[in-house]
């Protein structure tokens, strides 16, 4: 079950990026360090124009038990306030990650997106919606995939100038 999944950091020796990409590519772990600093760099932002707190997450491995085993990188922002919550996520996976899907099992594919709260809405169902998301992308080796997620990071960023820096200002986007 998808649900059942265990967290890492991604320096985690047996957890984290070894068991992700293999060995510990130091471009990748660069490039893995500037998603980290968008992150962080896109929570500031965010701070300096609300009295929502926005906090970075940084970048965490999660663990599905399977079978198989399946691996997924993520990176969020996390805003709002009680049930008034928004959160901007990139993340890597591996093309079989999904059953069933479509995707080529041998690429990396980068997604970025922002989820808020309905609270409030007259469709409130107590879950978070995606209210934006950039297009996937498909990389063949683990550096292009983690320079994908930079890419993908910076991106989120420009959209979020865009937008007041509340959960409500994100929720405006949603189609």
């Amino acid at each position: 079950m998808r649900d059942m999944a265990t967290t890492a950091r991604i320096d985690d020796p047996i957890a984290g990026i070894a068991a992700m990409f293999g060995d510990a590519d130091p471009t990748v772990l660069a490039a893995l360090a500037s998603v980290t600093a968008e992150l962080e760099a896109l929570a500031a932002e965010l701070n300096s124009r609300s009295s929502t707190r926005w906090k970075s997450h940084g970048l965490e491995v999660a663990t599905y038990p399977g079978p198989p085993v399946k691996r997924s990188l993520s990176g969020s922002v996390l805003g709002g306030t009680g049930d008034d919550l928004a959160y901007v996520n990139v993340q890597i996976d591996r093309g079989d990650y999904l059953a069933g899907s479509d995707r080529d099992p041998t690429l990396w594919y980068v997604e970025g997106d922002v989820h808020a709260d309905w609270t409030g809405e007259p469709d409130d169902d107590g879950q978070m919606h995606c209210v934006f998301a950039l297009p996937d992308r498909a990389f063949p080796t683990p550096l292009a995939a983690a320079q994908g997620l930079v890419s993908a990071a910076r991106e989120l960023r420009e959209v979020a100038r865009t937008r007041p820096p509340t959960p409500a200002g994100w929720r405006s986007m949603r189609t």
